[in-house]
C-alpha cells in the first residue's frame, strides 16, 4: 500500500508532506490494499473548513448564540393548538439568524450532537414552564428532534428521567421526541430499548419525515413509536401529484392499522388543509398555519389564532367520515380545471399529467372506479356524477392535446365546453353529497360500510 504526497502541490513543509503521505497510505489500506493513493488536497481543505466551522459552532454554543423557534401544531378538526415543534436557529453575530440547514448537519456528524441535544431539551422544557407561569391557557406539548448519536449516547433514558424530575410542573407526555426515519441507526436493538424506556417514562415518540427512507415498514416494525409525521415533500405536492397523494393515503392507512397518530408537515395553503380534513388527517403544521416564531410571540399567536372558515365548515359537515373522500375528489378535479384555465389565460406551458388511462392519473377517476363504485353504485346520483366526470375529464384531455399542438384558438373554444361540463360535474357532485347527507346515520342497505 503506497501513499503519495507531491511537493509543492500538497505542502512545502517536509513534516506536513510526510503526514499527508501517511494519510494517503491509510486510505490505500482502507480501500483494499495492494494499491497506491494520492493525497487529496481538496478533501484536506474541505476537512479543515469543516473543522473550523465546528469549532465556531462549539464557541457559539458556549456563548449562548443559539435560539429555539417554535412552530405550532394544530388539530384542524377541533380548531385548537395541540403542540409546538422546537426548531434551532443560530443568532450569528456577523451573519444574522441562520437556518438549521446551515449548521445542524455538521453538529449531528460531530461530537457536539450530544451537548447540543441536551441544550435543546433543557431550553424547550424550561420554555414550557415559563409559558405556564405566564398563564398560557394551553396544555401544549413540545416536539424535539433527537439525533441517533444523542439517542444512543451513554444512559439517555436515565438522563432524560432526571431532567423531567427537575420540571415537576410538566407532564411527561408534554414532551415528544422525534427520530428521523431517513437516518441510519447504528444500533437498532439499542435504539428500540431506549425508545421503549422513554415511552415508559410517559414521553411520546414520533417518526419524523416518514416515507423518505428505504425501510419505512421496517422502522414501524422495529421501533415502538406513537406518531408518524408525513414528510412535507409529500404533503406539499399531493394536490398536483397523484403519486404523492397515494403515498399520503397509504401512510394514513398504515397509521390506522398500527393505531398511531399522524401529523402532516408542510401544510402551505388552505387547500392543503382542506384536503387533509377530507382524508381524515386532523393534526397538521406548516406555513398556512404559522411559521416558526420566537418563544415570546407564541402566547399572543395562540390567543388570536382561529382556523380558516373553509376548514371549520369542512369539519362541521354532516357527511360521514367515510364519505369525505368525495369532497377531496371534487377539490382535486377543480384544481386541475383551474390549472388549465390559468394556462390558457397566461399562454404558458401546461404542467405534466398522467395519461387518461394511467391508473396513477386523475384522482377523481381512481376514486370513482374503486371506492366510489363499491360504496355508491346503487345511488342514481352517483351514476350521474360518474357520467359528468367522464365528460369533463375527456374535455380536459382534448383541451390539453389541442393546446399543446399549437392550436390555442381551438383550445379556448373547447374550454368553453369544458367549463359547462365542469359546472355539470359540480352540480351532480352536490346532489350526490346532499343525498348522502339525507341518509347519513340511517340503516340504508344501498351504501356498504367503508
Amino acid at each position: 500500500s503506497v501513499g503519495i504526497a507531491l511537493y509543492p502541490d500538497d505542502e512545502s513543509d517536509s513534516d506536513a508532506l510526510i503526514r499527508h503521505a501517511d494519510q494517503a497510505m491509510y486510505l490505500a489500506k482502507r480501500g483494499g490494499r495492494n494499491r497506491l493513493q494520492f493525497f487529496d488536497t481538496k478533501q484536506e481543505q474541505h476537512l479543515r473548513e469543516r473543522q473550523a466551522i465546528i469549532a465556531r459552532i462549539r464557541k457559539a454554543l458556549e456563548a449562548d448564540q443559539f435560539r429555539l423557534y417554535y412552530q405550532p401544531k394544530v388539530d384542524l378538526r377541533k380548531g385548537r393548538v395541540v403542540g409546538v415543534e422546537a426548531l434551532a436557529r443560530w443568532q450569528h453575530p456577523e451573519l444574522g439568524l441562520l437556518a438549521p440547514k446551515d449548521f445542524l448537519p455538521l453538529i449531528e456528524e460531530s461530537d457536539l450532537s450530544v451537548a447540543f441535544g441536551e441544550w435543546v431539551l433543557k431550553t424547550a422544557l424550561g420554555q414550557l414552564v415559563e409559558w405556564q407561569n405566564q398563564g398560557l391557557d394551553l396544555d401544549v406539548s413540545v416536539n424535539i428532534n433527537i439525533s441517533p448519536r444523542h439517542l444512543l449516547s451513554g444512559d439517555f433514558e436515565s438522563e432524560l428521567s432526571a431532567l423531567l424530575q427537575k420540571y415537576p410542573q410538566l407532564k411527561p407526555q408534554q414532551l415528544e421526541l422525534e427520530v428521523l426515519e431517513s437516518t441510519d441507526v447504528a444500533d437498532p436493538t439499542r435504539a428500540r430499548e431506549v425508545i421503549q424506556a422513554c415511552r415508559n417514562l410517559g414521553v411520546t415518540v414520533a417518526l419524523d419525515d416518514f416515507g423518505t427512507g428505504y425501510s419505512s415498514l421496517q422502522y414501524l416494525k422495529q421501533f415502538p413509536v406513537d406518531t408518524l409525521k408525513i414528510d412535507q415533500t409529500f404533503i406539499r405536492d399531493m394536490l398536483d401529484d397523484p403519486e404523492d397523494m397515494t403515498i399520503v393515503e397509504g401512510v394514513l392507512s398504515l397509521a390506522t392499522v398500527f393505531r398511531m397518530e399522524v401529523v402532516a408537515e408542510g401544510v402551505e395553503t388552505l387547500a392543503h388543509g382542506l384536503a387533509l380534513i377530507y382524508l381524515g388527517c386532523d393534526l397538521a403544521q406548516g406555513y398556512a398555519i404559522a411559521r416558526p416564531m420566537p418563544a415570546e410571540k407564541l402566547p399572543t399567536w395562540v390567543d388570536t389564532w382561529t382556523p380558516d372558515a373553509q376548514w371549520s365548515a369542512a369539519c362541521q359537515s354532516s357527511l360521514d367520515q367515510a364519505d369525505l373522500p368525495i369532497l377531496l375528489a371534487g377539490l382535486l378535479h377543480q384544481r386541475e380545471f383551474d390549472s388549465v384555465r390559468r394556462t390558457l389565460d397566461r399562454g404558458t406551458s401546461l404542467p405534466d399529467r398522467h395519461s387518461h388511462d394511467d391508473p396513477r392519473g386523475c384522482h377523481f377517476k381512481r376514486w370513482m372506479e374503486s371506492r366510489g363504485v363499491y360504496r355508491y353504485q346503487a345511488l342514481h346520483e352517483f351514476t350521474e356524477t360518474n357520467h359528468a366526470h367522464r365528460e369533463a375529464d375527456q374535455l380536459i384531455e382534448c383541451v390539453r392535446h389541442t393546446y399543446q399542438n399549437g392550436q390555442s384558438g381551438m383550445a379556448r373554444r373547447l374550454f368553453a365546453q369544458l367549463e359547462q361540463a365542469q359546472n355539470r360535474l359540480e352540480s351532480s357532485l352536490g346532489q350526490l353529497t346532499q343525498a348522502l347527507k339525507s341518509i347519513s346515520g340511517q340503516d340504508n342497505q344501498r351504501i356498504p360500510p367503508a
